[in-house]
């Protein structure tokens, strides 16, 4: 993905060109490989989950969730020395391996239904 020079460090900058593009966060095994590349180069993280990825079950979930999660983990990796190294990757994914939107469906939570 194509971003200004001066945004590629600043992850509240991300974000925020991210959804204006209507990039929400990265598409399934993009989103997993993310998890896995902000563990890889994680300073010790003894006891300090990352969160999933809202992939598989979750995938239902709203945009705005997602781009949420995806803050949380960016603001994980940033607590644990591995955001430059997250940055990077996601700037490197093109944008069709992005979950998109117009902008239409950024509301809402996710819901989640149990069969009994």
């Amino acid at each position: 993905m194509k971003m200004d020079k001066t945004l590629a460090l600043d992850k509240s900058a991300f974000l925020a060109e991210i959804k204006k593009k209507g990039l929400s966060s990265p598409a399934g095994i993009h989103w997993d490989g993310l998890r896995k590349y902000i563990l890889k180069h994680a300073d010790n993280h003894d006891g300090d989950k990352l969160l999933n990825p809202l992939i598989l079950g979750a995938s239902m979930a709203s945009h705005s969730v997602k781009h949420e999660r995806l803050s949380s983990q960016l603001d994980w990796a940033e607590k644990h020395g591995s955001l430059k190294q997250a940055l990077m990757y996601l700037q490197a994914l093109s944008e069709d391996k992005w979950n998109q939107s117009s902008g239409n469906d950024w509301g809402g939570r996710l819901l989640l239904v149990r069969s009994i």
